[in-house]
């Protein structure tokens, strides 16, 4: 009360109060995207300390010039709310509405000309709504900080595998493609035989039915590169998959594999959604330079040439064994919200316009690997399936009484070109993305004990509607659709 009483500008605090809630509730809405020391320093000098810094600045000069003194009463409640409005619309409009924020401005400069009385008063709003918003952050800190890396451990010495066989790995990664024949059936309807004849006539191997384990992009992944089943961290929310990013492009199994046997590693990317929270990668090569990305992204804020970037790669590293991991960005899925799905018809038409065109994409990078790595060991397998048939893809958290929905989620392309045409006896245990690696490394290794301990064959989902809040499995190891609750 001695404050909000009191007569005294406080024009540093002003400053500081006027950016603090936005910056809090831009990293309890984001926090996977923006969880960098960089990003976080990068954040507190826009909202906090360069808002402080301004207020402080040009309230000293209006008090102290005697053609502004008059308005010196006015200067601190105008910045501090005027900071306040922009701040706001720009953590949930985005910082790229111009006009927008310049309204924001205007109204907030004019609210704070009419209540400069009252700045003390919302100087202490300002400052409780952020200390609910950091009671309400907490968990998100406490789950990065604290996460454990156990689900990655293997239950043999394959981190040790030592690799017989060393041609150069290409894993091609076009996200949301859907297995050959799975194309034909369901929702799908449709074929795709022109591309895996091409496949074959390239010498691939193409396997049926193969599937995801997991239903995203990052809890696919994060499964694929640690050769394990992590049930989503059995998580109580819908929140993105804590530190995923972190475990795909740093802290692996997978990576640290190639890495023991002196295979260069590098990471392809078509945007940068991978990396948009700056991780330190462990990959010693990676297409997406971070000075490009902006501080707040959602990773799809510019597209890279990754062709040409993959192709640069080949011919710098001829003197190394190279692992290449690629991403392109289609087919993909359908819509993820009502309000952008233009209907379940319609998506499953733009997925197939978009399937054609990674179609070229792909035979256009395959045919240019072949000539200038005739012994290239490619592998072009998918994150999870296209969600076609659904309206989309946030209706997957709805439970499913219709089994073709739930293999439009997890059904994947997999064919892999072994060098030589040498085709492993047990590839045919290739059923799911999470033993991809195993399988592989049992081939490179030529040490089929590893195949002992391969990880279930199951695909999982979070469901929250027409079931209780949980993870649950949703296809079995006998491919067969399923619905049972997942338990600690």
């Amino acid at each position: 009360m001695k404050f909000i009483n009191s007569n005294k500008s406080y024009a540093l605090l002003a400053g500081f109060a006027s950016g603090c809630y936005a910056l809090l509730y831009l990293y309890d809405r984001n926090f996977t995207l923006v969880n960098s020391w960089s990003q976080f320093l990068f954040f507190l000098l826009c909202f906090c300390i360069a808002p402080a810094v301004i207020t402080f600045i040009l309230h000293w000069i209006f008090k102290n010039t005697s053609s502004f003194k008059t308005f010196s009463k006015y200067i601190v409640s105008i910045l501090n709310c005027a900071f306040f409005a922009v701040f706001i619309m720009a953590v949930t409009q985005g910082f790229e509405a111009g006009l927008v924020l310049f309204i924001a401005c205007l109204t907030g400069a004019i609210v704070g000309a009419l209540v400069y009385k009252h700045i003390n008063k919302i100087i202490v709003f300002q400052l409780l709504l952020s200390v609910f918003m950091v009671a309400k952050l907490v968990p998100n800190v406490y789950r990065a900080v604290s996460y454990s890396y156990d689900w990655q451990k293997q239950d043999d010495d394959i981190l040790n595998a030592s690799f017989v066989k060393t041609p150069n790995i290409y894993y091609l990664q076009p996200d949301g493609y859907v297995d050959f024949e799975d194309i034909k059936l369901g929702h799908y309807k449709s074929t795709n035989d022109d591309f895996k004849s091409f496949l074959l006539q390239k010498d691939f191997v193409t396997y049926s039915s193969f599937r995801s384990n997991y239903r995203s992009t990052l809890s696919s992944n994060t499964s694929i590169f640690s050769m394990s089943h992590h049930y989503y961290n059995h998580k109580k929310s819908f929140q993105e998959f804590t530190n995923a990013r972190e475990i795909i492009t740093v802290n692996n199994p997978v990576l640290d594999i190639f890495k023991s046997n002196k295979y260069k590693t590098n990471l392809i990317l078509d945007n940068p959604y991978l990396v948009v929270n700056r991780p330190k990668l462990t990959y010693d090569y990676c297409n997406i330079n971070y000075n490009d990305i902006p501080y707040l992204s959602k990773g799809n804020s510019f597209k890279a040439d990754n062709k040409k970037d993959l192709l640069s790669a080949i011919d710098r590293n001829r003197a190394f064994n190279n692992f290449y991991f690629v991403r392109y960005p289609i087919p993909g899925h359908i819509h993820s919200n009502k309000s952008t799905s233009k209907g379940k018809v319609e998506e499953r038409e733009q997925y197939f316009k978009d399937l054609k065109l990674s179609n070229v994409w792909l035979k256009d990078v395959v045919d240019s690997i072949i000539a200038k790595d005739k012994n290239a060991l490619i592998i072009i397998s998918s994150d999870h399936g296209g969600y076609v048939g659904y309206d989309y893809t946030a209706q997957h958290k709805i439970k499913s009484i219709d089994p073709d929905l739930t293999r439009s989620i997890f059904s994947t392309v997999l064919a892999i070109r072994w060098p030589e045409n040498e085709t492993p006896e047990y590839h045919e245990q290739l059923k799911t993305s999470v033993n991809l690696f195993r399988v592989l490394f049992s081939y490179l290794s030529e040490n089929e004990a590893y195949l002992d301990h391969l990880a279930p064959d199951k695909s999982f989902d979070v469901i929250s509607e027409n079931a209780p809040f949980g993870v649950y499995e949703v296809i079995n190891e006998k491919d067969e659709v399923v619905f049972e609750k997942v338990e600690k």
